[in-house]
């Protein structure tokens, strides 16, 4: 992951394939989004850890808190799984 452009606020935006990243401002903690179609939100969550998206964090000193979110198709049904990762 690369950085999209220089963030305002509290946090600055990275962006990937499907999901998003965003930094804290001080450097200190991280929030990494992964997004599924018609997936679990379990998949979108391990995809995440198998192929260490937290590591492009790795220059901070705090946690990481993965989002996995899958959205159903023609259900309009949302499903979010959430876990910490220390940097």
């Amino acid at each position: 992951m690369t950085p999209s452009r220089q963030g305002r606020g509290a946090c600055r935006p990275w962006r990937g394939g499907a999901g998003e990243g965003l930094k804290s401002k001080n450097d200190v903690h991280a929030l990494l989004a992964e997004l599924k179609w018609d997936n679990p939100a379990e998949t979108a969550l391990g995809q995440a850890k198998m192929r260490n998206y937290p590591a492009a964090f790795a220059s901070l000193s705090g946690d990481c808190v993965l989002v996995g979110i899958s959205h159903r198709d023609g259900a309009d049904v949302h499903e979010c799984h959430i876990a910490r990762v220390t940097l």
